[in-house]
């Protein structure tokens, strides 16, 4: 009676520790990975038949069939007024000894989830996106800042893309051979703050910062432009905004602080 009772209770807890793997596993919280989340800015020209997008990927071998995977509306997080879109997607990776081996998914692409075979008018996509971050010596995408975007270096503060987001560049547009989709040839990862906004830093700067004189939480030429008009007497600023055209300090407005400010612009300095 005693065996019978011991291997009830075996069964008993070997189901129960199934249970609990499986539950794991399905909230991406189980030991040998983890679901890592990617947003992307998808051009407005892809919604002319449909409201979805496609994501492709060749590991595991079972989502590489073209156009991939349907992320449909439900996954679209914010509508630009321009008509892009901002989609989520979620990307299982497993869990490796090294940092080399981390990506078991190492390269995607996102598409109008159209088959261009058939349709070549509607079929759009973004060439093959690097999953596992830049190397040293790698030629960074356009418009990137090499001092916050991820690649393998202890120097740096992350080193995958989860929970940023892809910007295509549509300027840089060609065929594909394969799918024959017109394909946008590059891009670059930002930090997502969501609502539709990005930037260089992980969480959104406040408003009126150093540089951002107008107060839109970003330093553009419009700063610029604001604060050569104060120097000029065409405009008045308030105490909050002198100190945030006020950049290196010396509790004067003047055109040292501009300077400053574009040299910020064109990232030939990287803070204020």
């Amino acid at each position: 009676m005693f065996k019978k009772l011991l291997s009830l209770l075996l069964v008993i807890g070997m189901l129960a520790s199934v249970a609990v793997i499986s539950a794991a596993a399905e909230e991406g919280v189980d030991a040998d990975g983890e679901y890592y989340t990617y947003y992307v800015m998808a051009p407005a020209d892809w919604f002319t038949t449909n409201d979805s997008i496609g994501l492709y990927y060749w590991v595991p071998k079972e989502n590489a069939a073209w156009p991939g995977i349907e992320i449909t509306p439900d996954n679209c997080v914010y509508k630009c007024e321009d008509g892009q879109r901002v989609f989520k997607v979620q990307v299982w990776q497993e869990n490796e000894d090294t940092k080399d081996e981390a990506f078991t998914t190492p390269t995607i692409l996102f598409n109008s989830f159209v088959d261009a075979s058939i349709d070549p008018v509607n079929g759009h996509q973004i060439n093959n996106i690097n999953m596992e971050g830049y190397l040293k010596g790698d030629e960074i995408p356009y418009g990137s800042d090499t001092k916050v975007f991820p690649r393998y270096s202890d120097d740096f503060e992350t080193l995958n893309f989860n929970n940023m987001i892809f910007i295509p560049n549509p300027e840089n547009m060609v065929e594909n051979e394969f799918s024959h989709a017109k394909a946008i040839r590059d891009g670059v990862w930002y930090y997502y703050w969501g609502d539709g906004e990005y930037g260089t830093t992980k969480t959104k700067p406040a408003a009126g910062g150093k540089g951002d004189v107008n107060g839109d939480t970003k330093v553009t030429m419009e700063d610029v432009t604001m604060v050569q008009k104060a120097i000029a007497k065409l405009v008045d600023l308030t105490s909050a905004q002198e100190s945030s055209a006020d950049v290196n300090g010396d509790s004067k407005v003047t055109m040292e602080d501009v300077t400053t400010i574009q040299k910020y612009i064109a990232k030939l300095i990287t803070e204020l």
